[in-house]
């Protein structure tokens, strides 16, 4: 029989201008708070957060709230997409009897902002009109991570002020409490940023920025399949950018003064500035930039200079964006870009070929002492 992930004493304070909502999962709170913003205390928010961890432990989900029959229908859609993805088994999921608060619905449309090429685009050229720009603070930026967070803040508000939006930063423990952390984040992202728009007040629709183009349809948290499916009869949830490349969308709003100045691709935390061009995902977006004779443009990307050498300092890059640097390949770069990208693309094939083998490897030998249904959970494990 399955374990069950118990969600309880759930509440909502407001003091001193901090709304706070929060709830006892598993004897460890999990809270949502913000002083840009209101908060709603929606069950939808907990169980958005959690199905992908509690399909992860095979363990049913117990919310002691009213959850949303829209939700509810959804949910069970979404469990047998991830099933598909991931191997996941259903699960149950159960809330008590009540009203739901339907009368609390909002009007507003908020933006899940990162400040990443992805949101910027839907913010600058996207079809809906922006009310808040709404900043997962826990997510991706730590929250033990405060000299980071601080550098951002005045990048966030010269963005809101320049286009007329509301900033709406949430903090959020989810990611440090237990029953979360052991997750893949590229599993759980999805519900986590559903999450954000069912606890925020006021909102009617929460537009997610796609990752990927839809030609490159691959399991992901966050995905045009799915991010639908998080919504409740309060809340859509849209995925909205799926329809370009992030190198199209890049050059699309190269010329912003705003992008120029303030875009944030780097996520791994290396130095408190917005990029520290020497991640991948930041040497990636710098090469778009060079090669469209941009990068001296963006004062986002302090160390211009060492893009090559800081190229060959990386290890290896997925095989999902191989293809990236290959069309900058053929296109022009400067030769000595050429080689690095070159050289970094053979790494990158010997280290995928060596991953593969080893994986085969496992399973071959799994396969003289462990029963087939162990081994297809083995197999779904080593899946992305």
């Amino acid at each position: 029989m399955s374990q069950t992930i118990n969600v309880t004493r759930l509440s909502r304070t407001s003091e001193n201008g901090l709304c706070r909502v929060e709830a006892q999962v598993e004897g460890s709170p999990l809270w949502f708070e913000s002083s840009d913003t209101l908060l709603r205390l929606a069950a939808e928010a907990f169980a958005s957060a959690l199905l992908v961890p509690a399909l992860h432990q095979n363990s049913d989900l117990a919310i002691d709230a009213p959850l949303d029959s829209v939700w509810l229908s959804n949910a069970k859609t979404l469990m047998s997409v991830f099933g598909k993805w991931w191997g996941y088994r259903p699960i149950t999921i159960t809330g008590t009897a009540g009203d739901t608060g339907a009368a609390e619905q909002g009007k507003a449309t908020a933006l899940c902002f990162s400040g990443g090429v992805d949101s910027f685009f839907n913010l600058l050229r996207g079809p809906y009109r922006v009310d808040y720009l709404l900043v997962a603070y826990g997510y991706d930026i730590r929250l033990s991570d405060m000299n980071r967070m601080d550098s951002f803040r005045p990048s966030l508000r010269s963005i809101s002020e320049a286009t007329g939006t509301t900033l709406a930063v949430i903090r959020t423990n989810l990611r440090e409490h237990p029953v979360f952390s052991g997750v893949p984040w590229q599993r759980a992202h999805g519900g986590a940023l559903a999450a954000l728009g069912h606890v925020m007040a006021g909102i009617r629709r929460l537009l997610l920025s796609a990752s990927y183009p839809y030609e490159l349809n691959r399991p992901w948290g966050s995905h045009w399949t799915t991010d639908p499916l998080w919504s409740s009869a309060q809340l859509e949830i849209v995925h909205e950018g799926a329809s370009f490349w992030r190198g199209d969308k890049l050059l699309q709003i190269a010329d912003e003064p705003l992008v120029r100045n303030h875009l944030r691709v780097c996520w791994e935390g290396r130095t408190s500035s917005l990029n520290c061009c020497r991640c991948e995902k930041c040497l990636r977006t710098m090469l778009i930039l060079t090669q469209c004779g941009k990068l001296d443009a963006f004062a986002a990307f302090p160390d211009k200079t060492n893009l090559a050498r800081y190229l060959d300092e990386l290890d290896a890059i997925s095989t999902d964006l191989m293809h990236v640097y290959r069309s900058l390949l053929r296109q022009r770069l400067d030769p000595k870009l050429s080689r690095a990208v070159r050289s970094l693309l053979k790494r990158s094939r010997a280290a995928a070929a060596t991953r593969q083998s080893g994986i085969r490897k496992v399973i071959a030998g799994l396969r003289r002492c462990v029963p087939a249904p162990i081994r297809r959970k083995i197999k779904t494990v080593l899946r992305p």
